[in-house]
């Protein structure tokens, strides 16, 4: 059987200004209608560099149902200004939203409506219905399509007490879900709540569960910068207190033949928290597998397989990994490893990270953020991090190139990482697979 997934990555820079814009994310070569959609904005309008103000958006749209999340850190203030939002389908700026001090509307957006259609043949339309205050914001999309792919975007509230289940019916066994909240009720007021809090992470099954995730926080109004950071490797989801303590994390579990069970751990948790969670079912040959890897402790290749990400199996066709600074897992940080905090996409053809970074005990803040056309996450205080690029997709996993490991981060830091591999069966057993070459398109 030939496995049919069809993913593409687009990056653009000219959002306008105005009202009413239509954004085509165009991905020549794809062959399919997408089904889902990804999306990545912040703050970045000078690419493959870092701007001050730490500002990051993520979002996720299937034509009917969206959620996107925003946090926000001031620069150059001597009291914190850090804020979270979080919107669902049901308002406006349900695909992406960038707001300024206190998370006050800056533009945002979702799927078009009607016309144009959200998904058509290669294409994600983007409608502005609110103009962006400078038109340089990187919105950057991964577009999945493909006749072994289902999805379902959803939100669920997490049960209020500790050890217990939230159901979440898709309607079909998800292999994948993925989890995002910046830890409040999502919704549609023109501000943001007090302090940045945020989570993502997610599950795998493919009869064994895997899980990771990344939590990260800082509190609002205070003299002195405070960020918080938690990598998990056991949990589909974590979540901090304002106080850079550990709140409560969601394990994945018990994946039947429409639902999937969230499980309060740790901590209760409060059952007005929104969670976005995207499932995603896989057919034919494709297989998926998550966990963290720890990154290179020098500038040189590193190649990844099933001994540093078991499940590993086939060659991947989409690599999405949450960066961070953390370098041990399953503890709450509050020193320079909580300062940084990311997400990476790649496929064989290209890749993109957007990025923010929080000094740690700064009196005057120092926050940027940043949008790359590789791997990137800068150390706490702004200064060289990590850049890495794949350097080949491998039959049994990848290779990334790390360019740069400063000594600050040389470690090795832990990324929760999601594959989606395509393992076809020996030559002979099977017929051939449909892979597809795509051509980026980044203005």
């Amino acid at each position: 059987m030939a496995s049919d997934l069809a993913v593409g990555l687009v990056r653009t820079t000219d959002l306008g200004t105005g009202s009413g814009v239509d954004i085509e994310h165009e991905y020549v070569g794809l062959g399919d209608t997408p089904k889902l959609a990804l999306c990545m904005l912040n703050g970045a309008t000078t690419l493959q560099a870092s701007v001050d103000w730490a500002r990051f958006t993520f979002g996720a749209a299937d034509g009917s149902n969206a959620f996107s999340t925003f946090i926000t850190s001031e620069h150059g203030v001597t009291t914190t200004n850090a804020n979270a939002k979080g919107i669902d389908n049901a308002a406006a700026g349900g695909g992406f939203y960038i707001g300024n001090a206190n998370a006050v509307r800056d533009g945002w957006g979702e799927l078009s409506a009607s016309t144009p259609e959200p998904f058509t043949a290669d294409k994600v339309n983007w409608y502005v219905s609110n103009g962006m205050s400078n038109a340089n914001y990187p919105l950057t999309t991964a577009m999945f399509g493909g006749d072994d792919i289902t999805v379902d975007v959803q939100t669920f509230n997490p049960n209020a007490t500790e050890d217990a289940a939230t159901t979440v019916t898709f309607g079909f066994q998800p292999d994948i879900v993925i989890l995002n909240s910046m830890l409040d009720p999502f919704t549609d007021a023109t501000s943001g709540s007090s302090d940045l809090t945020y989570g993502m992470g997610f599950a795998t099954n493919d009869g064994t569960i895997r899980q990771a995730s990344v939590a990260i926080s800082e509190n609002d109004a205070e003299t002195s910068s405070k960020p918080g950071a938690y990598v998990s490797n056991n949990r589909a989801g974590s979540a901090l207190e304002t106080g850079l303590t550990l709140a409560y994390t969601l394990e994945a579990s018990d994946f039947t033949s429409t639902t999937v069970d969230f499980i309060t751990r740790d901590s209760a948790a409060s059952a007005a928290h929104d969670w976005g969670v995207i499932g995603i079912k896989l057919a034919g040959d494709l297989k998926a597998t998550c966990g963290t890897v720890t990154t290179h402790t020098t500038a040189a290749t590193k190649a990844y397989t099933a001994t540093e990400l078991p499940g590993m199996a086939g060659t991947p066709q989409f690599i999405m990994q949450i960066m961070s600074l953390v370098e041990t897992a399953n503890t709450a940080k509050t020193d320079r490893e909580a300062g940084g905090f990311g997400v990476r996409w790649a496929t064989g053809a290209e890749e993109f990270s957007h990025y923010i970074n929080i000094e740690d005990a700064a009196s005057t803040t120092n926050t940027e953020c940043g949008s790359y056309n590789t791997g990137a996450i800068k150390d706490h205080d702004g200064t060289a991090g990590i850049a890495v690029n794949i350097d080949s997709m491998d039959s049994d996993g990848w290779t990334d190139n790390f360019t740069t490991v400063d000594s600050d981060v040389a470690g090795g830091l832990l990324w929760p990482t999601l594959i989606i591999s395509d393992d076809p069966p020996a030559s002979g057993a099977s017929g051939p697979i449909l892979y597809r070459y795509y051509r980026q398109m980044d203005n």
